[in-house]
């Protein structure tokens, strides 16, 4: 079914998605079904069948939004990402530190990144997130007229992307959080040697 655009059934839509949301970030995936979301929501089973096939259907929209809220900090980027090396670790060090902080915010998110990771349906979802990502490098790349070969400037954007979201799973799973500054700022590092190394 199409999501609803409007009154009480996309407060009902809404209040589902947002239970499971709270089910998923306090007791993981095991507890997640539909009649546990329904009785968190305050509906009742059909509420639920009227908008998705199973709890597999709400993670899709989940991680959907979520892949989402992270795309739109790079796609938001008003100023054209720049070689120079200062101002290159500064903004792709502000990028990810937005990012994980809009991945931290969102409920469940830490559930659902690494949800992402095992389950072949949501792995579709971050691989075509991080595509779209790589193309908006590719065009910003683009501009600053770098000598590269539009595949092995893909490949390298595609790395960036790649190893940016490992970093901010690492930062969520692990201990390092006294650590943060140092995280971010070598995913930046990375980044560059990556851009700059020979062809």
């Amino acid at each position: 079914m199409t999501t609803p655009k409007q009154g009480r059934a996309k407060k009902t839509y809404e209040s589902l998605l947002l239970a499971a949301q709270e089910i998923l970030a306090e007791s993981g995936l095991e507890k997640l079904n539909s009649n546990n979301i329904v009785a968190r929501a305050g509906y009742s089973p059909p509420a639920f069948y009227r908008y998705f096939e199973d709890k597999f259907a709400v993670l899709h929209v989940l991680a959907t939004r979520l892949m989402e809220t992270q795309n739109r900090i790079l796609e938001e980027i008003e100023q054209p990402l720049t070689l120079e090396e200062d101002v290159f670790l500064n903004e792709v060090t502000e990028i990810m530190r937005r990012t994980l902080g809009v991945t931290r915010e969102f409920i469940a998110g830490k559930q659902l990144m690494i949800l992402m990771r095992m389950h072949p349906d949501l792995q579709k979802i971050r691989i075509n997130s991080h595509k779209a990502m790589t193309a908006v490098l590719m065009d910003a790349f683009q501009k600053q007229d770098m000598d590269l070969p539009e595949p092995l400037l893909n490949i390298r954007g595609r790395m960036i992307v790649e190893m940016g979201y490992a970093c901010i799973e690492m930062l969520l799973e692990s201990d390092f959080g006294e650590h943060e500054n140092e995280v971010l700022r070598g995913s930046a590092v990375a980044s560059l040697a990556i851009l700059k190394q020979p062809a």
